[in-house]
């Protein structure tokens, strides 16, 4: 766990969503779209500009192909007016001319009409693939589906296949014989149109440009954060976004106080209206440390009394920027694959959402703009109800500087959360910032995690593999001989002092006093005696570690 929603959001699953979209790789959800992408894939046609053409025999099942590429964002083609009359001119009256094309009507001369009007839509300009759907249960030769497709895929030299909208109704001749051929036969339509969205997807990322890097920062700059970072402590608010400043990242001037006097004297500085923020806390919200457009000093000072005596006297006073799409940018450390720059919806409800995109940096403006676009929180930044559009090229430019930032600094980090960056008509501005240098304990994880107060945190112990438990005594509460520890599995001979034995998880202890062996058994004791029998009988070490450690002596009169 990590405090930073950058990690909270960024999984095994993203990692490789990011390795995969670097490398062009195609990702598939079950054997069967595995299998219609190959075949589709192994015609070595590359899809051409524009998007999807199709020719049905059903009117209901072109409804159903048009609501499926809607789901799966499939770029439908758009036929030119001279196309689309040159197919109204050969169909039977009553059929509309429109992509995706039900051609079949009153069966007069079907598969001839299929021919002339696929290959109409397959030479236009806007098409870039075609498919040719329908229940494949022929394999007549002379007349039929089969024989239109084989001809359809002579005459172009673009994407081609036949897709099968019931899988039991292929019938098995027919397909072997368009394999035969060369044409791909797809046995479902979900998983055909699929393969055809991977075709495209690897057309537009052929089409990029290489990759330009956004320009370094000075050698001093990475040197200086790099000293900071490496000293193992979280950056606060105003260091986090003074940092981001230095990699050009766009962010609200903001000025750190610990007092009413630092307080009014920042306000003066950074201009009224002002936001004031608590540094006590690292989701602020939560906690009511956020308080917004402050306009004058009575008013400043007036929350700050309210929120110092609440969360303490340390705040952020902050300029307010012009309003805008709440949006976030982050970097997520990946074990396997190092950094990871996040862009995703952003505010309160990040996480909620879980609206992000993951990439390997560096990233330059359109690339960052290709992960905006996939964001299910792009039409947002469209505007909408009245609200003008926001700079999404603002966006991707500061998206590319983190990338930077990730390159330059990722071996160090071990997650930095910019939630949110508010994106205007005129520009974008980072308003709250988190980084987490690596190493790093969550303040969600359980306070024995972290060690004392001050200290550094707690390290696996060898032979443990890397697990942690809660505080033991270096010593057995009741004797001042030190505990014995021993790695898990250990048997080798030993002197009866040093046998090892087991501790409360994860580790093995032995007090040498009481005899003290594991969870869940009695400690030995000898047979009373005249000389014991009047006494009070001696808590085990294990009990009276448990009521607090320490000497017994103090608590039972022992």
């Amino acid at each position: 766990l990590v405090t930073a929603h950058s990690g909270a959001l960024a999984g095994d699953d993203a990692a490789y969503e990011a390795l995969f979209d670097a490398y062009g790789v195609a990702r598939v959800g079950t054997l069967n779209e595995m299998a219609d992408l190959v075949e589709l894939l192994g015609t070595g046609r590359r899809a051409a500009p524009g998007g999807l053409a199709a020719i049905l025999d059903s009117g209901g099942e072109r409804a159903h192909l048009v609501d499926a590429a809607a789901d799966l964002d499939v770029p439908l083609a758009r036929p030119s007016k001279e196309t689309l009359q040159s197919i109204a001119a050969r169909l039977e009256p009553g059929l509309p001319a429109t992509n995706p094309l039900d051609a079949w009507g009153t069966d007069n001369d079907p598969y001839n009409i299929f021919l002339d009007c696929s290959r109409h839509l397959a030479d236009d300009q806007d098409t870039g693939a075609f498919a040719y759907v329908v229940d494949l249960h022929s394999d007549r030769a002379e007349r039929g589906h089969a024989w239109a497709a084989e001809r359809v895929w002579k005459s172009t030299n673009k994407p081609f296949a036949v897709v099968c909208g019931v899988t039991s109704a292929i019938q098995d001749s027919a397909a072997a014989r368009l394999r035969s051929f060369g044409v791909p036969v797809l046995e479902d339509v979900a998983s055909g149109l699929r393969a055809f969205l991977r075709l495209f997807e690897r057309r537009d990322a052929r089409a990029l440009l290489p990759l330009a890097p956004p320009d370094p920062v000075p050698r001093e700059t990475v040197r200086r954060w790099r000293e900071v970072l490496a000293a193992g402590e979280r950056l606060g608010e105003a260091s986090a976004l003074e940092m981001l400043a230095d990699y050009g990242v766009p962010v609200a001037r903001t000025a750190a106080a610990a007092d009413l006097e630092g307080v009014l004297a920042s306000g003066r500085r950074l201009g009224y209206p002002v936001a004031l923020k608590t540094a006590a806390a690292f989701h602020k919200t939560e906690v009511g440390g956020v308080k917004l457009c402050l306009g004058d000093e009575d008013a400043l000072a007036a929350a700050y009394r309210e929120m110092s005596s609440r969360l303490g006297p340390a705040v952020t006073v902050q300029e307010m920027v012009e309003p805008g799409v709440e949006m976030a940018l982050g970097v997520a450390r990946d074990p396997q694959f190092g950094p990871l720059v996040m862009i995703a919806a952003g505010g309160v409800l990040i996480e909620t959402l879980g609206d992000r995109r993951l990439a390997l940096p560096p990233l330059d403006e359109v690339r960052a703009l290709r992960l905006i676009d996939r964001l299910a929180v792009r039409p947002l930044l469209e505007g909408v109800r009245g609200a003008p559009p926001a700079d999404v090229n603002a966006l991707s430019r500061a998206s590319s500087r983190l990338s930077l930032l990730a390159t330059d600094l990722g071996d160090l980090i071990g997650a930095i959360d910019v939630n949110p960056i508010i994106v205007g008509p005129h520009g974008c501005a980072a308003v709250d910032a988190l980084v987490e240098p690596r190493g790093y304990p969550s303040a969600t994880e359980p306070a024995w995690r972290h060690g004392p107060a001050g200290s550094s945190p707690v390290s696996a112990r060898p032979g443990l593999r890397g697990i942690h438990g809660p505080p033991w005594p270096r010593t057995c509460p009741t004797s001042t001989r030190p505990v014995r520890a021993a790695p898990a599995g250990s048997h080798a001979k030993r002197r009866p002092s040093e046998r090892p034995r087991r501790l409360p998880n994860p580790v093995r202890w032995w007090c040498p006093r009481t005899r003290w062996r594991r969870r869940g058994r009695t400690p030995r004791t000898r047979p009373p005696s005249s000389r014991t029998a009047t006494r009070t009988p001696r808590r085990s070490c294990r009990a009276r570690w448990a009521l607090g450690g320490g000497s017994s002596r103090s608590q039972d009169g022992g």
